[in-house]
C-alpha cells in the first residue's frame, strides 16, 4: 500500500488523520457524514454479521459500524501501526470492535472469512488495488468500495497540484475501471453511485450553497458523473 508515511506524520502531529476528530475542517465533517450514510446504506443490501474493514486508519469510521444493530464483529485493520494504536486506545470496551497492524495478505493466510469487506479511500492508496481486491475474494462474498469519482477533471488537476494529495499518493480511478476489477475477481455489481459536491478541504462559507446545489446535481445524468467527488460501489461474489 502506497503513502503509510504521510498519514504517520498526521498522527505524529495531530493524533488522528488530518480530516477525522472534532478538529477537522466543517468541510471534511461534512463529507465524511455523507461518505458515512452512503457506506451504510450499500451494507443494508448485504446485512453482514461481520465486516472487514481495510485501511481502517485511526479507527474512527471503523467505529460507525458499532452502531449497526446486525453487526456482530468488526476486524479494522492498517499497515500504519500509529493509527493502530489511536484506534486501539480510543475505541475500547466493545468486544466486537478489534484493531489489527496486518496487512490483507497475512488475513487471507489464516483463512477467515467476513460477510462484507469495505474499502474507503483505500485503494487509490494501494501499489496494486486489482490485486488488492482480487485478494478480497478470497476472504469476502461481499464488498463496498468508496472512492474519489475518478471522472471529475477537477481532481484531477487537484492530485496533480495539491501538496496534501501529493504528498499522500492520491489518485483517482474511473468507475469503468473499478467494474472492470471487481468483474475480473468474480463479482457482480449490486449498485453504483456518485455522491457528495463538497469536498474535504473547502471554504466553510460554501457548505451549504454546494449542498444545496448538490440535489440537482445528483439527478443530472452524466453531468453528476463530472462533477461529484465520491464514487460508491457495491458487488457480491458470483
Amino acid at each position: 500500500m502506497r503513502g503509510p508515511l504521510p498519514f504517520e506524520g498526521d498522527i505524529l502531529k495531530l493524533g488522528r488523520y488530518s480530516y477525522t476528530g472534532p478538529g477537522a475542517r466543517p468541510s471534511a465533517v461534512y463529507a465524511n457524514l455523507r461518505q458515512s450514510k452512503m457506506v451504510r446504506l450499500a451494507l443494508e443490501d448485504f446485512r453482514p454479521t461481520s465486516i472487514l474493514d481495510i485501511g481502517c486508519g485511526d479507527g474512527t469510521y471503523t467505529a460507525e459500524f458499532l452502531e449497526i444493530e446486525y453487526v456482530q464483529s468488526i476486524l479494522g485493520i492498517d499497515l500504519n501501526k500509529s493509527a493502530i494504536s489511536v484506534a486501539q486506545k480510543q475505541f475500547v470496551g466493545d468486544s466486537r470492535l478489534i484493531f489489527d497492524s496486518v496487512s490483507v495478505e497475512e488475513v487471507t493466510k489464516v483463512g477467515k472469512k467476513f460477510d462484507a469487506v469495505v474499502l474507503r479511500g483505500v485503494l487509490h492508496h494501494c501499489e496494486n488495488p486489482e490485486q488488492m481486491i482480487s485478494l478480497i475474494s478470497s476472504i469476502s462474498t461481499q464488498v463496498v468500495i468508496l472512492e474519489p469519482n475518478g471522472w471529475n477533471p477537477i481532481l484531477k488537476v487537484i492530485e496533480k497540484l495539491s501538496p496534501y494529495h501529493k504528498a499522500h499518493g492520491e489518485r483517482s480511478f474511473t468507475s469503468l475501471k473499478l467494474q472492470k476489477w471487481l468483474r475480473s475477481a468474480g463479482f457482480q455489481i449490486e449498485s453504483l453511485d456518485y455522491v457528495i459536491l463538497v469536498p474535504y478541504f473547502f471554504p466553510t462559507l460554501l457548505i451549504s450553497i454546494f449542498h444545496n446545489l448538490e440535489r440537482i446535481v445528483l439527478k443530472t445524468p452524466y453531468i453528476n458523473r463530472l462533477l461529484l467527488g465520491t464514487q460508491v460501489i457495491s458487488a457480491k461474489l458470483i
